[in-house]
Order: C-alpha cells, then structure tokens, then sequence
C-alpha cells in the first residue's frame, strides 16, 4: 500500500542500478520516517511536523532524510495517502465477509468501522480531518483517489441497496440540491444515483460528526458510553431512510 506512494513520489529519484536489495533497505527507510512522523504528529499536532525533528529522531542528517522526502509536503502528501488507504481498507474489511444482499448490516458495520478506526489512529484522522498544516496544499490528482476509496465504500453500500429497491423512504430532493448531486455525479463519473450521492453525504456526516466530537472530548461526561449514542444514532438514520434488517 505505501509502495504506490512511495513510487509516485520518489520514483524519479531511484536509480537504474538499484539493486532488489538495495530498493528494500530505502523502502524500509521511508516506513520507518513515515512511522516516525506520525508518532511525532500523535504527540504535537499535524502543524507542528519537521522534517528535521524527525531527522533528528532517527539519527539522521537533514539532507540524509531529504533523499527520500525531498520536502515537508512531499511527506505529507505520502502520509495523506497512506491514512486515507487505511481508512479504506478498514471499511472494506468490515464488510468483506457479510452478504452481499445484507444491505442493512453492512450500512452499520461501515459506520462502526468508521468510528473504530479513528479511535485507534486518531493522528491520522486528525491529519486528515483536523487542522490544516500551515503552507501546506494537498495536490488533489494525488490525494483525491485515496480518499475517493474510503468514501466509495459507503456510496456502494447504498448503491447497491438503491438498486435492490430495499431504501423504502429515500429522502425527496429539491430541484436546487438535485442538480448538485448530479454536478457531483458528473464530475467524476460516478455510476450512483443522486439520491445515493446525498445519502452518501448525510451519512458521512453523521458519523463524522459524532465520531469528532468524542475524539476531541466534547461528549458530556454523563455519557459514559458513547458507543450506545453512535449506535443509536446508525439505527436512526437507517430507520429514516427505510433500510429495514
């Protein structure tokens, strides 16, 4: 999964005499600076990020570090991307071994899974969602893809229960919103329906936004469980739109 990254970012940089051996001991470099940096982004913020801190920690030179992150957001790009395929494969997993058909299942195992994998890797969450790092602008024709997946895996999971005709009470959408939802179709080519699109959304929001609020600790402290207010809350939405277990 890193190697893709890591080719995309250092592939002009590897030698055509790079022997097997030699391309495994850079790329088990460039997994132990990512390994690093994101130890480092746990303990300060995404903002705070050095290139020359994390140098420093694997006993190495800046210039040393350079040759296989040639800048600060050469790594982060590659970290954006890794946390993003991680998030994916999270959700995918969760659903790998449920049928097909068990559209409403697999709707709560993705956004439990959602919610599991940010508790477990915060500082990855937090690079991605949380506070932007100052200077930095993440190249879209890069990162776009990696976080396409991660919410594709929601977006199929309501395609396929659209198709199945099992959203009993799809939401109705306004001409306005309609049309947004067929730019955001368009735009990339999408094969799911509108209405799948906002679903997609609203459901993303949900999730997101419970799962930020607990992260940050903005739960009331009353709420000893909040496991029970997020699971509460998928059956809600599921409810909502008619997707019956």
């Amino acid at each position: 999964m890193l190697l893709l990254a890591f080719t995309k970012i250092n592939g002009d940089n590897m030698s055509p005499k790079d022997t097997p051996r030699s391309r495994s001991r850079r790329e088990a470099t460039q997994e132990e600076i990512l390994h690093t940096a994101w130890s480092q982004i746990g303990k300060l913020g995404a903002p705070s990020l050095s290139l020359r801190a994390i140098a420093r920690s694997m006993g190495l030179t800046a210039p040393a570090l350079y040759r296989y992150f040639p800048s600060r957001d050469e790594l982060v790009t590659a970290m954006i991307i890794e946390a993003y395929e991680s998030l994916g494969h999270a959700l995918e997993a969760s659903i790998q071994a449920m049928a097909a058909e068990d559209h409403a299942r697999r709707f709560l195992a993705v956004g439990l899974a959602y919610r599991e994998w940010a508790l477990m890797r915060p500082e990855r969450f937090a690079l991605i969602f949380g506070t932007p790092i100052p200077g930095y602008l993440a190249p879209l024709e890069r990162t776009l893809p990696a976080a396409a997946r991660a919410l594709g895996v929601l977006m199929a999971v309501l395609q396929a229960a659209w198709e199945a005709g099992r959203i009993q009470r799809p939401p109705i959408l306004g001409a306005t919103l309609q049309g947004q939802m067929q730019s955001w179709k368009d735009a990339h080519a999408l094969s799911a329906h509108p209405v799948v699109l906002y679903l997609t959304l609203i459901s993303w929001a949900r999730v997101h936004g419970l799962t930020t609020l607990e992260l940050h600790g903005h739960i009331p402290p009353q709420v000893a469980d909040p496991l029970e207010v997020y699971l509460n809350d998928l059956h809600g939405l599921r409810s909502e739109i008619g997707l019956s277990i």
